[in-house]
């Protein structure tokens, strides 16, 4: 085994609760930033 590797094992709640720490969180909706994503920058207007 290398030394930047380490075994151990866990009973399946213990693993679960492991696996779901390494998911990144859902991000939250954010109106602010939905309705400036929805403006059009000067620079793609059309002319």
């Amino acid at each position: 085994m290398d030394h930047d590797q380490i075994l151990f094992t866990l009973e399946e709640l213990a693993f679960e609760a492991f696996v779901a720490e390494l998911d990144p969180p859902q991000p939250q909706r954010n109106a602010g930033l939905e309705r400036l994503m929805a403006v059009q920058a000067p620079w793609d207007v059309d002319e």
